[in-house]
């Protein structure tokens, strides 16, 4: 599989939000139309040639003139979606992919076998589909998928529209990321071209590719800048919804393993998809209701990243739900006027984003080493929802209450082991460039070297690295454009919480030091009535322990008002990965000083 370093994967401020993920892993469906017709078995009919050819609409006793006929209405359609010049192009290339052993003609034989079995029909067409995304209980976002064009004959052309919607309420402000894509394929899968479209603030990118002879060009726009490529490319090769109309031209068996390759127009490049089937199980929909569906466990890799995804699949291969396990995002199929009724929930409260009041003694609680909080769950799942480790000690739970210490000492005036002496028992994850945290990047690696000129301090380099990012950027207090990537923050010179501990994460690792990025609370100073607010850290591994800090703050130190809730790696396309699990619970906590110590 070709890998390649892609300019929309490694620049993108929010490259794919939660649940752009599901464009890797569309869910399949008739739509949500009740009287949509059945698909006709091909599989049973695949050994007479005569009833394939009724379905495709083909007389073989007149072969000629249908094969006349069904390129009239070929070019009819292409006309029809705009795409004469592809009609054009199609009649003067000849492709010829070279096959350069015996396993990749194996590969190619077993695509066109697959690709023999259509995955619609043109009784179904325009084909729609509806799907709502959920964080824990909370509508978040959206999708709609519509299928158009002619599904006769293997020529037919195809052009699938996929257009997808988040939106976040914070304060008065909207923070609203659009996606659409738009892909045109012949009835057999082979892709012609494709365009997508992000939105998100004031930033846009557009990312075409259209398939010449044995290579896909793409074009990506982002801020004015315009950058042309091409990468290899093969027929057997799916388009963006290539999982999609797999399961549903073949539903998988129990215990099946299925490979496939398909171009991601986020990344701008190939992954390679393994699905694996479980077993049947009973299980519920969005509507409640119980039915038997198969769990297919899918994992995307592309350059040295995975990203796994469950899907539920009804024995007609559509799904009908799809879990984003490293998020907890779920996406339900629905139809249309689910998501009309749940298009208003979407935006998450207000109070989701404000500070929440702290009852108790809470003056001068920033200078003491150790806190202890009464924290209360309004639906009894606090003991849940709080981790705990040495620094956050559980020190009494009931079904609604729990009662934590919290202790953070000062870290920065340590001397640390030298990384290459330290053996780190955390996961590699932790360490390597991930696409939100560039760690090759010039202007990282150059906060890096600025931060450590400063010899006297040589055995303290995690000190100089947290000065160092705080001193090269500004605080800003708004998510407008959105959450960037480390190496868009390290450029801007300017970043909220959350920016200022990917940049710290993304310089630690520059050093081999493992980090991750930390979300909870902190007490708000000067806040009057006294008050926690949502804030971000960095946390970084040494000698087998993690360790707090804050380039935000002027000491980089962390106090025991810092209540830790999830933590990430960062390894996933999200920035939001690490925000929205924190934001789904704190509506419903509470907060008190229960004796400060």
């Amino acid at each position: 599989m070709l890998k390649t370093k892609v300019y929309t994967s490694k620049n993108h401020p929010l490259v794919a939000s939660f649940f752009f993920l599901f464009a890797l892993v569309s869910v399949a469906s008739n739509g949500c139309n009740d009287s949509t017709p059945k698909e006709k078995d091909l599989n049973a009919i695949s050994g007479k040639p005569e009833l394939v050819d009724q379905i495709s609409g083909t007389d073989t006793k007149n072969a000629s003139a249908s094969k006349k006929t069904s390129t009239q209405k070929s070019s009819a359609v292409m006309e029809q979606l705009g795409l004469n010049d592809l009609a054009i192009e199609a009649k003067e290339i000849d492709p010829k992919i070279a096959i350069a052993s015996e396993k990749e003609e194996n590969r190619k034989r077993n695509a066109t076998l697959d690709r023999q079995r259509r995955w619609i029909q043109t009784q179904e067409l325009p084909r729609e589909v509806w799907e709502v995304q959920y964080l824990g209980n909370k509508p978040v976002g959206y999708t709609h998928e519509r299928t158009k064009g002619s599904a006769i004959g293997n020529e037919g052309i195809l052009r699938i529209e996929s257009s997808a919607l988040m939106k976040i309420l914070k304060a008065n402000e909207k923070l609203e990321q659009r996606l659409s894509i738009t892909s045109v394929e012949q009835t057999d899968g082979k892709l012609r071209s494709f365009e997508m479209e992000f939105a998100q603030g004031d930033t846009k990118e557009k990312t075409t590719g259209k398939v010449v002879i044995d290579r896909l060009r793409l074009q990506t726009e982002k801020k004015g800048a315009i950058q042309v490529r091409e990468i290899p490319w093969r027929p057997e090769i799916g388009g963006p919804f290539a999982i999609m109309q797999s399961l549903r031209r073949r539903p998988m068996n129990p215990n099946e393993t299925r490979e496939l390759e398909m171009i991601d127009p986020l990344l701008g490049d190939i992954v390679a998809v393994t699905l694996v089937a479980g077993d049947y199980l009973s299980t519920p929909r969005l509507d409640g209701e119980q039915i038997r569906m198969l769990e297919v466990r899918s994992t995307a890799v592309f350059d040295k990243q995975r990203q796994k995804t469950v899907l539920w699949v009804d024995e007609k291969g559509e799904t009908q739900k799809s879990l984003a396990s490293q998020i907890d995002i779920r996406s339900f199929r629905c139809e249309e006027s689910m998501v009309n009724r749940v298009r208003d929930a979407i935006l998450f409260e207000n109070k989701t984003f404000q500070p929440i009041p702290l009852t108790g003694q809470a003056d001068g609680i920033e200078t003491l080493s150790d806190v202890i909080f009464k924290i209360t769950h309004t639906e009894g799942d606090g003991f849940r929802v709080i981790p705990q480790d040495e620094y956050q000690v559980l020190k009494s739970a009931t079904p609604f209450d729990v009662i934590i210490r919290v202790s953070r000492p000062p870290v920065l005036e340590q001397d640390f082991e030298p990384v290459s002496k330290q053996k780190f028992v955390s996961d590699p994850s932790y360490r390597g460039a991930t696409p939100l945290l560039q760690i090759n990047d010039t202007i990282i690696k150059k906060i890096a070297d600025e931060s450590l000129a400063n010899e006297s301090l040589g055995t303290r380099p995690v000190q100089q690295l947290v000065r160092g990012v705080g001193k090269w950027i500004s605080t800003k207090t708004d998510f407008i454009p959105g959450m960037e990537t480390a190496s868009e923050t390290a450029r801007a010179r300017r970043g909220s919480g959350n920016e200022h501990a990917m940049l710290l994460a993304a310089v630690l690792r520059t050093q081999g030091i493992p980090s991750r990025v930390v979300t909870g609370l902190r007490y708000r100073l000067g806040s009057e009535p006294p008050a926690l607010e949502y804030h971000a850290w960095t946390e970084f591994e040494n000698n087998k322990r993690w360790l707090a800090v804050d380039a935000m703050q002027p000491s980089g130190e962390v106090n025991s008002t810092y209540i830790r809730i999830t933590e990430s790696a960062m390894s996933s396309l999200n920035p939001y990965e690490v925000m929205l699990p924190t934001f789904a619970i704190l509506p419903k906590l509470s907060f008190a000083i229960d004796s400060p110590k």
